[in-house]
């Protein structure tokens, strides 16, 4: 059966599910130039992103859960990069990996 596209989607994707992804990704590289604004705007984007979905009213976002651990994990591990030794940078990758294994 083939699915059609509906408003708000690409490719089968939810336009905000797409917005508030690339929101995200986009300000966590913050982290990297400034370290404690970056984790604050960081964490403020984290925190509201429901409520950004549920306002554009772009579309279903039922599958987010998993897009939003992806996002987590991906600010986790930036965060990890601006302190710590090598070996502690690195046991936070692996820990964040086996986290979404």
């Amino acid at each position: 059966m083939s699915k059609c596209l509906r408003w708000g989607e690409i490719l089968g994707v939810a336009l905000l599910v797409i917005i508030v992804a690339v929101l995200r990704l986009v300000i966590s590289f913050m982290i990297l130039r400034w370290p404690v604004w970056g984790r604050i705007v960081s964490a403020m984007v984290d925190s509201i992103d429901v409520i950004l979905i549920d306002l554009m009213h772009l579309g279903d976002f039922k599958d987010y859960h998993g897009t939003d651990k992806i996002l987590d994990a991906y600010f986790l591990v930036l965060m990890s990069q601006i302190e710590g030794s090598r070996a502690e940078r690195f046991a936070v990758i692996v820990q964040v990996a086996d986290d979404l294994i």
